[in-house]
């Protein structure tokens, strides 16, 4: 039926013949489509029941309860003794209540084990502070005697220790004792080498410098290589732009000798000298838009004073200067026609990992398959909400946010056993978003708070069609 209609010149295909397409759509168990097909006649069929019917069906087997209801409803107003309307909106009905979105979630329970089997973060970075603490002095020696060291016998042998963190793990040695771990564009590294470096020994505090990313010159300037070119950083001119609405700063640069470059490899160079004089931290929570000028442009100046100055435009605007990329959070609001999985149903939210929502939905799971690799969880907690009053809920959301963050423990404290990325509202669930350092141990102390509330909870993983762990009161 659907070759034979889809075969006819589209102006041959009538308002009978677009339902029998969405109805055949239907049956073929392609749902959207056949809702997509029949709102392409929706202006016919506002006073045609089977019209609704149709597409209340498509709705209710894509899991859009909601909007499926009102179809059903509107065929009864058509057709007051429509049994089959009647079951369908029963059904929705059942759907949309507490106990069915239970139901639902309940059906992909799996064991708690498959969150916390393997090494954990914690675990991690106990073991690579347990190598440091082994071989401090033989570290202490190559920084004594930097000119005397094998150089790439040295970085082998830093690397073992790094890689007990991650195989992705880069780092820098220097003077005074500094040992500075770098990003590198690998963002997921904000949210877990600030806690790395908190668990730092408290006999190398005092004579060891640990930093989770690299720093900024704070206006020193020197010479930098790369691409055959060779520039002080105090020749690379600057104008900058400060978006007070959405705190962010836009660049344009310009030096003569970048400039030249093509533009994969002049953008790539002004952003590892941005970064070298601003700090790795810095430049991923502030800079956005950064363009190349054709010349030098009025207000520009020395890229040594970026820090300088946009350190002023944030004072000016009275706003709090952030040094962790995990302390910026955004709102964001998102809706979608289609409630596929689990977050579909969201409205407003905010988050500190947009990268990790991005991955979400669009159905990756890198950012999620890193931080795992590294032993730690990108997860979310789900709350079924039912048809409870909405502020209500928002209350109630950022009471278990609060509740949830003393689980984890507190921020920089070096005790956290994860941190809170956000939360959302959707229409259907709760959703609070964490990154746990230790997902035993959290799942442990969650579940005896969340147990005091009358709503189920489960923990699902950033990833698309993940399984759930019952937290609390799942029945």
């Amino acid at each position: 039926i659907v070759d034979a209609i889809l075969a006819l010149p589209e102006e041959e295909r009538d308002y009978d013949l677009t339902g029998q397409l969405a109805r055949a759509l239907n049956n073929l168990e392609d749902y959207e489509t056949a809702a997509e097909v029949l709102l392409t006649v929706e202006a016919e069929g506002q006073h045609d029941p089977l019209w609704h019917y149709r597409l209340g069906y498509a709705y209710y087997y894509s899991d859009r309860f909601g909007q499926a209801k009102e179809r059903f409803e509107q065929v009864l107003r058509l057709t007051p003794d429509d049994q089959d309307a009647r079951m369908f909106l029963g059904w929705c009905d059942e759907e949309l209540t507490p106990g069915g979105k239970v139901k639902k979630l309940n059906a992909r329970l799996t064991a708690p084990e498959a969150m916390t089997g393997g090494k954990t973060f914690r675990q991690r970075t106990a073991e690579f502070w347990q190598w440091f603490t082994d071989n401090e002095p033989r570290l202490a020696a190559m920084i004594e005697k930097r000119g005397e060291e094998d150089v790439d016998k040295m970085v082998d042998f830093i690397s073992g220790g790094v890689q007990l963190i991650s195989g992705e793990l880069n780092f820098n040695l220097g003077g005074d004792y500094e040992f500075t771990f770098t990003i590198e564009g690998k963002n997921y590294l904000f949210y877990l080498l600030p806690w790395l470096v908190e668990q730092m020994p408290e006999q190398f505090r005092g004579k060891w410098h640990f930093f989770p990313c690299m720093q900024g010159t704070h206006g020193e300037s020197f010479g930098f290589q790369m691409y055959g070119k060779d520039v002080q950083l105090d020749e690379v001119m600057v104008g900058l732009k400060y978006k007070e609405d959405q705190n962010y700063f836009d660049i344009r640069f310009y030096d003569e000798q970048l400039c030249s470059l093509d533009d994969n490899s002049c953008y790539n160079a002004f952003y590892i000298m941005m970064e070298l004089t601003i700090g790795e931290a810095l430049s991923h929570i502030y800079i956005g838009n950064v363009d190349k000028a054709d010349g030098m442009e009025a207000g520009m100046f020395p890229l040594t004073r970026l820090e300088a100055c946009m350190t002023v435009a944030l004072e000016e605007a009275k706003k709090e200067i952030l040094t962790r990329p995990d302390e910026r959070y955004s709102v964001y609001r998102m809706e979608f026609d289609t409630v596929k999985d689990l977050r579909y149903d969201m409205v407003i939210g905010t988050t500190c990992f947009s990268d990790l929502l991005q991955d979400y939905f669009n159905g990756e799971t890198e950012n999620a398959d890193k931080l795992a690799a590294c032993g730690s969880k990108a997860v979310f907690l789900v709350m079924p909400v039912g048809e409870a009053d909405s502020s209500g809920m928002l209350k109630l959301r950022y009471e278990i946010e609060d509740r949830t963050a003393e689980v984890l423990g507190k921020k920089g404290s070096g005790r956290e056993i994860g941190i809170l990325l956000g939360g959302t509202m959707g229409r259907d669930n709760l959703y609070i978003d964490l990154l746990l350092y230790d997902a035993p141990a959290f799942m442990e102390q969650a579940s005896s708070l969340l147990g005091q509330y009358s709503y189920p909870f489960y923990l699902a993983e950033f990833r698309p069609e993940s399984r759930l762990v019952a937290l609390a009161n799942v029945g």
